[in-house]
């Protein structure tokens, strides 16, 4: 890396990078040395933890977040994301709604997302519909931007199941990626 040899934040946006390329095998070394340059900056050592669990090593990324989250008890609640998915990846939506529960983020999308996914497949439908409601009220949009804004993350499964609790919890997505199709424009 010719800019910031030293510098946690370089390679942490360039491990950041690399990951929505989807190029984890550049992606991991680059991410481990943004960790390794100052593992007392919680907030990378977290965000590489959760970018780490994302491409599938769950155990590790997550074991890098609860660093953190020892490093800093007073952790944005974002911290708890990894290990809420990576219970609701294991069907373990017990704990995944627990984890969930402690983000406590009222205008984070992803917070609401979660919690109804995992709220449905409990089929706990009252909580359900109120994340949904949470959620819709933040992202009207959801229904149609959720398979793009979970692929974003994660692995065409976990998308998939995610949706599939969402569908639980009551929204209407597609079973299939629409593709835009260009329609003629119209006067008035």
């Amino acid at each position: 890396m010719d800019t910031g040899p030293a510098s946690s934040l370089a390679y942490g946006n360039l491990a950041s990078t690399l990951f929505f390329q989807k190029d984890f095998l550049a992606f991991r070394p680059v991410s481990e040395r943004a960790i390794a340059l100052n593992r007392m900056d919680t907030s990378t050592t977290a965000f590489m933890g959760c970018l780490i669990a994302y491409s599938g090593d769950w155990d590790h990324g997550c074991a890098l977040v609860e660093f953190a989250m020892q490093l800093n008890p007073q952790h944005p609640g974002w911290y708890w994301l990894p290990n809420s998915y990576r219970a609701y990846r294991q069907r373990d939506y017990r704990r995944a709604l627990d984890f969930a529960l402690r983000v406590n983020m009222a205008g984070y999308f992803f917070a609401h997302a979660v919690t109804a996914a995992v709220c449905g497949q409990q089929g706990m439908r009252q909580a359900a519909e109120k994340a949904l409601q949470e959620l819709l009220a933040i992202r009207p949009d959801f229904a149609t931007a959720a398979r793009a804004e979970f692929g974003k993350w994660f692995a065409p499964d976990m998308v998939e199941h995610l949706l599939e609790g969402l569908r639980k919890a009551g929204l209407e997505i597609a079973d299939e990626p629409s593709s835009p199709v260009a329609k003629p424009a119209t006067r008035a």
